[in-house]
C-alpha cells in the first residue's frame, strides 16, 4: 500500500495526470485492498428464507 501511496504522488506531481489522479487513485487502492484481503466467498439467504421480489 506504501508504494502505491508513492505512485499516486508521483502521478500528481505531473501537471495534466493530476486531473485523473483521483479516478487513479481509487482504482489502484481498491485493486491493492482486494488483492490484500484475498477472495471471500459471497453471503447467501439461509435455505428458509424466500428472495423478494
Amino acid at each position: 500500500m506504501f508504494l502505491g501511496g508513492l505512485l499516486i504522488a508521483g502521478v500528481l506531481a505531473v501537471p495534466v495526470l493530476n486531473l485523473i489522479t483521483p479516478l487513479f487513485a481509487t482504482a489502484l487502492m481498491v485493486h491493492l485492498a482486494k488483492a490484500a484481503l484475498g477472495a471471500r466467498p459471497h453471503p447467501r439467504l439461509p435455505s428458509n428464507v424466500a428472495p423478494r421480489g
